[in-house]
């Protein structure tokens, strides 16, 4: 099989492929239009990018066909990647702060708002959970006191506490313009509109709407609801656990009318895909992260596309030699603003010693792009290589 392989990229590195295919399969895909019935029976063909890679479109429940990188390539960016994929429509939109975690001694948790462009940090309350910002960048959301707590970015106002949200439970989500907000309160799912504080300059006087939604019960949960960014469709995971606490995650797909998630269909998902779904590429398509190294794209009309990330750097490399470093990652992140990037996290812990002095080595972190195929891995450099990249909203 190896020498078969070994064949075909050779074969494949001599071929020339028409400068006008590329283009060809561009218009195809873009006389595609994506079906509203998510239950409806398709007949999915799979679309052929010319020259990089093939993809195979089979049904869940089968085998993810793999991108093949090898072969020189042709595309001309990353955009001809994500139309040749299909993936049709907007994200759900990304901001541009980004909510980072910092542990302190035993198990004190210290969130901060950090503005990627400058790198400017807003420290959270102490005891907040769960921190989260629209995809327009206007407000962050957290957890406070076990209810729902909503501030401008920007400023223009104080933090408002939504009324009828105690007991709220986590697994908050946005919709795509960032004026809704999903979360859990006392176990119902609920939605939240006007959820920008009243006091601030542009929603003076407006003020929240809870709603309770009606959300079928799944395996596990749901403990995150993903609304699609145009609105009709939703995500729900859950998780069980079996045999020694291993993890088993559960996806379901349905139709979404702004009150209630009906229609379900089981996604089957490998079980390192305990994240759940890692954000929307486009309306019809979204994010799984089965394993390190690996992302799952997962179109609604029933395809899937398994990603495997280009070699990357070792972050253990950035440490001393010493006693031993764990690594872990790549990790899939999710996608950026316009759906055609991944990002992914890679990180090293030094091997503890109890009796290492203070100020020994740090953990180190790392952060990459890639295209949807996986191919052209960059390292992320600067605030975004330090705090991590804006991540499109799941």
């Amino acid at each position: 099989m190896n020498e078969f392989q070994d064949l075909l990229e050779r074969r494949a590195r001599g071929v020339e492929p028409s400068s006008e295919a590329l283009q060809t399969i561009l218009r195809t895909v873009g006389r595609r239009r994506r079906t509203r019935r998510v239950l409806s029976a398709m007949a999915a063909t799979a679309l052929i990018a010319a020259g990089t890679f093939a993809v195979a479109a089979p049904m869940l429940g089968h085998a993810p066909t793999k991108l093949s990188s090898w072969g020189p390539p042709q595309v001309a960016d990353a955009l001809s990647i994500r139309r040749a994929l299909g993936i049709e429509g907007p994200t759900k939109g990304a901001p541009q702060s980004v909510v980072v975690r910092h542990e302190g001694p035993g198990d004190q948790v210290q969130l901060s708002l950090v503005k990627i462009q400058t790198g400017q940090a807003t420290p959270l309350p102490r005891n907040v959970r769960d921190a989260t910002v629209s995809p327009n960048g206007g407000a962050v959301a957290v957890i406070r006191n076990d209810r729902i707590v909503v501030a401008p970015v920007d400023g223009g106002g104080a933090p408002a506490e939504i009324p009828r949200t105690a007991g709220a439970g986590g697994g908050m989500s946005w919709d795509s313009a960032g004026g809704a907000l999903f979360t859990r309160v006392r176990d119902r799912w609920v939605s939240v509109s006007n959820a920008i504080p009243a006091n601030s300059e542009v929603f003076r006087h407006v003020s929240p709407v809870v709603r309770q939604l009606d959300v079928p019960a799944i395996p596990g949960g749901p403990i995150v609801l993903s609304v699609s960014p145009g609105g009709d469709l939703a995500l729900l995971f859950g998780v069980t656990y079996r045999h020694h606490g291993e993890p088993h995650p559960h996806l379901f797909l349905g139709r979404f009318d702004g009150t209630a998630v009906t229609g379900l269909t089981r996604i089957e998902v490998s079980r390192g895909a305990v994240d759940g779904p890692m954000g929307w590429l486009g309306e019809n398509a979204f994010l799984l992260a089965p394993a390190d190294g690996e992302a799952l794209i997962v179109r609604i009309d029933g395809t899937r596309v398994q990603v495997n990330a280009s070699p990357m750097a070792n972050p253990c490399d950035y440490l001393p030699p010493a006693d031993g470093c764990t690594r872990s990652g790549p990790r899939l992140l999710g996608t950026n603003d316009g759906g055609s990037l991944l990002f992914w996290r890679l990180a090293a812990e030094p091997a503890g010693n109890a009796d290492a002095p203070a100020g020994g080595p740090s953990p180190i972190v790392l952060y990459y792009k890639t295209w949807l195929d996986g191919t052209h891995a960059i390292q992320l450099t600067g605030t975004v290589g330090v705090y991590g990249p804006p991540l499109a909203a799941r």
